[in-house]
């Protein structure tokens, strides 16, 4: 994951530079680097721990989804600032950090930033076979996602991302034109 943050933080810092007040630029560059300090744990658990072993849930759950949050405001300082392709790149960590918190044992309780991640990947690819990658990642994270997400009780917000993952799953699942895989997800409910 860290691979993947530094050169995105890299073309950030450029970006909050130039374009941000200092204080604003303060704030969004100790973002940056919040995210670089959860990344560096995650790494570190890896090593200690082996990257599928399952450890403490709440300690995993809160981390990621500590990391998660931090993420998606990077994601919506780079929207503000026009820098789609780093906004996607971080959304993308989002999942990834969501499947390192699944891999130890975690739920999933934000997210926005992943479903963000799946429609646009589903938008660029016309292949099925990886449509079929794609769906399988959605179910588990549609599967990992926290009991008071799957319940999913906030009827006046018709863009929640409960749902809209749900609906993604839909038509990522049609789009594969594979029958056994347009079911819905055993522990989803759409209202």
């Amino acid at each position: 994951m860290k691979q993947t943050f530094e050169p995105v933080a890299a073309s950030l810092t450029d970006a909050f530079k130039v374009n941000l007040a200092e204080s604003e630029a303060t704030t969004a560059l100790d973002l940056v680097e919040t995210v670089r300090q959860f990344l560096d744990g995650f790494e570190q658990i890896d090593i200690e721990y082996g990257d599928d072993k399952k450890i403490i849930y709440h300690d995993v759950t809160l981390v990621a989804d500590d990391a998660i949050a931090a993420l998606a405001e990077l994601s919506v300082w780079s929207e503000n600032l026009e820098l789609q392709s780093e906004k996607h790149s971080l959304d993308q960590l989002s999942l990834d950090v969501a499947q390192w918190a699944m891999r130890h044992g975690g739920t999933i309780h934000t997210l926005a930033p992943i479903a963000n991640c799946f429609a646009h990947r589903a938008n660029q690819t016309q292949d099925s076979n990886a449509l079929v990658g794609l769906l399988h990642e959605m179910r588990a994270i549609i599967e990992h996602a926290a009991d008071p997400i799957k319940a999913d009780t906030d009827e006046l917000d018709p863009f929640r991302p409960w749902k809209i993952l749900n609906l993604n799953y839909a038509i990522v699942a049609t789009r594969t034109q594979l029958p056994e895989l347009m079911t819905v997800p055993p522990s989803s409910t759409i209202h």
